[in-house]
């Protein structure tokens, strides 16, 4: 949303962006710079961007590098004599200082404050940028303290955080700030706040403590922050992290850079949330070893996994590393109420990876759980919701119709948008958008539309962008099942819009397949298939399983639409091998499509068989919708049609 509002303000005026110390940047910054160099050429935008000469954190062909040189000995002593303007250097100190300084700017300005702070003949007390900060400091040892205390909350501090650390009465604070603002250490940056002339000059002071202090201080500033600044503590858990994996306190710093990726994940801040996740999973193993540690890993797995998915797919080496860790760690933990949330995901992964019933069966130790929990109400519509959508993935359209009935009733609508971040989704909505597309196989169209509508209500009121693309693809989904083409291509055209925004891939592949079948019903049939065509290759790209059937089943009907019966029925075989992981919902479609296929080679007996295969399936899953389209196509193969 910010790249967009820079990019419209640069079609009215030309922009100039400066980011400066990018090699500090977090992940998020990096990305959204990413997205400005990739942006239209045209845009009237510069970005001036400074970084030091190894970083390679953004996409280089789109920058012009400059490199920065060093200052040469004329230069040198120009800088010299303006840091000096204020004091009196001795003669020959200055050509020493520039011989010295090595060309660095940073480390000439401190060697000649040095120079001019302490007594002697002028020479400078050090030669480093770790002994000119030492050398002034040494003279007040309040004014250090107070430095490397600073320095350790960061390069930028307040006030009110060093005296609540309480190491310090309030007065010596107060001297200490003064000389380090006098020493040009600190400058301030606004009330009550300061910040440390460099970011070199900051590590200095931190790494002039002991090793014991500088864990204390790290510490005591941890508990600081959740004590006394709460607010601070919940906009930014991965600060609160970092002091306590200094402070080695290991199992609050796995906690908190947990929460720190939960936010990120909510943000949509996704490379930022890998980050913070990886980082949780390589503190945790330095825990001691247990079930504890193991569950621990197993959620954080699947979290990382998660993240990595939304942004690169199911198949991106790290996410299947992830993944994979976490089926052996699932293995061996029995579900409680501390591993909910991350047997819940992974429920989430098998069924996103074509295997709906190993997640069904997952989904089904988890409602006890859940069930027992009382004082966390927000776990029984998660497990119902879950449980209740993988019954309707394998066909079980009855059976999930009251667990998705029983989602929605005890959802607490003041908790929605704490529940959704939570658990990635919406669970009202999300269990609304599963009983439609029940309803809808059941041959229930109004149910399915009154499903929609509420579902559509909720989101209006609290919105969840990704809970809106699966109720956006279940309604096109509904509108297919039904029929009816124009309302397929006007749902999957919001729900690929919308997809497309979020990046949400394996949304806008099913999103662009379903558009890509209703222009083809509408006689648009190169155009149709060109757009059923990408979808399954970025559904492939992207690496789920989950919703092969229905992709190759529109595919293939879509190619018995053009005259091209071999090849749709190639793909309509490829459809039914994958619901061998249990994604049956479809199956008996696409049955009846291949009936409709081997009828047009001159197949009989083989179209025949699949006709009845699918009333069969269908009357099995109470599925009246396809049972009605397999009983046409029954009847027109010469069989009585199985409906009244």
């Amino acid at each position: 949303a910010l790249a967009d509002a820079l990019a419209a303000e640069a079609t009215r005026t030309p922009l100039l962006l400066v980011v400066d110390d990018l090699h500090w940047a977090d992940a998020s910054t990096l990305e959204f710079i990413a997205t400005l160099l990739d942006g239209p050429r045209e845009l009237a935008l510069m970005i001036a961007l400074t970084a030091r000469s190894d970083f390679l954190g953004l996409p280089q062909r789109t920058l012009q590098r400059v490199e920065l040189g060093r200052l040469d000995t004329a230069e040198t002593l120009a800088l010299v004599g303006h840091v000096a303007a204020a004091g009196a250097l001795p003669a020959g100190a200055a050509r020493q200082i520039a011989q010295d300084a090595g060309g660095s700017p940073l480390l000439a300005a401190e060697l000649t404050r040095t120079a001019l702070a302490t007594p002697g003949d002028g020479a400078p007390a050090a030669a480093t940028l770790y002994g000119c900060l030492m050398t002034r400091l040494d003279r007040d040892s309040t004014a250090r303290e107070v430095a490397q205390l600073a320095a350790t909350i960061g390069r930028e501090f307040d006030r009110t955080l060093l005296d609540a650390v309480g190491t310090l009465e309030p007065a010596a604070l107060d001297w200490g700030l003064e000389r380090l603002v006098a020493e040009d250490v600190v400058v301030p940056a606004g009330p009550g706040r300061f910040a440390f002339c460099h970011s070199l000059l900051q590590e200095a002071a931190r790494s002039s403590q002991r090793k014991r202090v500088l864990r204390h201080h790290n510490r005591e500033i941890a508990r600081a922050l959740l004590a006394r600044f709460p607010h601070v503590a919940a906009a930014e858990p991965e600060r609160i992290a970092r002091h306590f994996e200094y402070a080695r306190e290991m199992p609050d710093a796995v906690r908190h850079w947990r929460r720190a990726g939960r936010e990120a994940l909510g943000h949509h801040a996704l490379r930022e949330a890998t980050l913070h996740f990886e980082r949780a999973i390589e503190l945790n193993a330095r825990t001691p070893d247990g079930h504890d540690r193991r569950a621990t890993e197993l959620e954080l797995r699947l979290l990382a996994g998660q993240a990595i998915t939304a942004h690169s797919g199911w198949k991106a080496p790290a996410a299947v590393v992830h993944h994979a860790r976490a089926e052996r760690l699932s293995a061996g933990l029995e579900p409680t109420r501390e591993r909910f949330d991350g047997l819940l995901h992974l429920a989430a992964y098998r069924a996103l990876d074509g295997r709906p019933a190993d997640a069904l069966r997952l989904a089904l130790t988890l409602l006890p759980v859940a069930e027992a929990a009382s004082d966390d109400p927000a776990l029984l519509p998660a497990a119902e919701c879950t449980l209740g959508g993988l019954l309707a993935a394998c066909g079980r359209h009855r059976d999930c119709l009251g667990h998705l009935a029983r989602a929605v009733e005890l959802c607490d609508l003041t908790r929605r948008g704490a529940n959704a971040d939570r658990f990635g989704h919406d669970p009202a909505a999300l269990a609304l958008a599963h009983r439609a597309l029940a309803l809808a196989c059941r041959d229930d169209h109004e149910g399915a539309r009154y499903a929609i509508t509420a579902a559509t209500e909720l989101l209006r009121d609290r919105p969840h962008p990704r809970t809106e693309t699966v109720l956006l693809c279940a309604a096109a989904t509904a509108a297919h099942i039904r029929g009816d083409h124009d309302d397929t291509r006007t749902v999957a055209a919001a729900a690929l819009s919308l997809a497309s925004a979020e990046d949400i891939a394996e949304r806008r592949a099913q999103a662009l397949g379903l558009h890509g079948w209703a222009r083809v019903q509408a006689g648009e049939h190169e155009a149709g298939l060109d757009e059923l065509r990408r979808a399954v290759a970025d559904w492939s790209a992207h690496g789920a399983s989950g919703g092969g059937p229905l992709l190759h089943g529109l595919m293939a009907d879509a190619l018995a639409h053009t005259g091209e019966p071999e090849r749709a029925l190639a793909t309509v075989d490829e459809a039914l091998r994958g619901v061998e992981g249990g994604e049956r919902w479809y199956e008996p479609e696409l049955h009846r499509i291949r009936a409709g296929l081997l009828l047009r080679i001159g197949d009989l007996a083989g179209a025949h068989r699949s006709a009845g295969t699918a009333v069969a399936l269908a009357r099995r899953m109470r599925a009246g919708a396809w049972e009605r389209r397999a009983g046409a196509m029954l009847a027109r193969l010469g069989g009585a049609s199985p409906v009244a």
